[in-house]
């Protein structure tokens, strides 16, 4: 194994699986990743499982912005009155924002819509990337 390959192994790594029908590798900054032979492990694939994954999280950061306005809520009323046989879901209305929230410290966007603003002013919301607690408001232009 090469020694450069250390550093993706010092917060640890879990392997699950067999030769026949390969492994699932995970470690804190790739997430989960496939390969079908132990050799598979290099620096190159590492690096292309952690670009993967940043990868993922941009876009589920980038769908999450999108679709926020459109959460749903349900119509418990409508069910309680027996107008439906099972609650239905219906639009909320949801402000949307104009900022996110950035870690300070490691300047990861966090997806906070769900966090009072007290919250996070008062610390008590912690980045979701490094723990921090510290986080200012990035607005989009």
């Amino acid at each position: 194994m090469e020694k450069e390959i250390l550093k993706y192994l010092e917060q640890g790594i879990s392997i699950d699986g067999n030769p026949k029908d390969g492994y699932i590798v995970f470690t804190i900054w790739t997430q989960h990743f496939k390969i079908s032979s132990l050799d598979e492990l290099s620096v190159e694939r590492f690096e292309k499982a952690i670009s993967d994954f940043n990868r993922r999280e941009e876009l589920e950061n980038q769908l999450l912005r999108e679709i926020e306005p459109l959460q749903h809520d349900w119509d418990w009323r409508g069910f309680i009155d027996g107008k439906y046989d099972n609650p239905k879901p219906v639009l909320a209305e949801v402000p949307k924002r104009d900022f996110e929230w950035v870690c300070n410290e490691c300047n990861f966007p966090n997806l906070t819509s769900s966090v009072s603003e007290d919250e996070i002013v008062d610390e008590l919301h912690s980045c979701i990337e490094c723990g921090c607690f510290e986080m200012h408001k990035r607005y989009f232009s």
